[in-house]
């Protein structure tokens, strides 16, 4: 990602030209964040939603995090999907199985219920 031109960007959203020290002191900040391509996208479009004046690098940084917090939850919502699906997979419907339970269960009582009465009429 170039943030020259991504800082530039930003500004230009503000209608300011920051200072070189300016500048810099952000550049430092930002090249030590790790966030995707369209992350850098959000960060800068939801900064200039959420922040009337130019964002000080308190509330990028804010805003970075939670969006890497939403990239998380993405990935585990994935992750358990995937797992839900292959539990499933490997389990051969186990709703099935479930139903297969009952029955024998069912089965069961009911004899038991049969061996009871026929043993309390003797």
């Amino acid at each position: 990602m170039d943030l020259i031109a991504w800082l530039a960007d930003l500004a230009s959203a503000y209608r300011i030209k920051p200072s070189r020290p300016t500048t810099s002191r952000y550049l430092r900040s930002l090249r030590k964040w790790r966030l995707e391509e369209a992350d850098w996208e959000k960060l800068s479009d939801r900064a200039v939603l959420r922040i009337s004046g130019f964002p000080r690098i308190a509330e990028l940084h804010e805003i970075a995090c939670e969006l890497r917090r939403e990239a998380e939850f993405r990935m585990n919502t994935e992750r358990m999907q995937t797992m839900r699906r292959e539990w499933e997979r490997k389990s051969g419907g186990a709703e099935g199985k479930v139903s297969e339970f009952r029955s024998r269960n069912r089965d069961s009582a009911e004899r038991i219920h049969d061996f009871a009465d026929a043993a309390c009429k003797k």
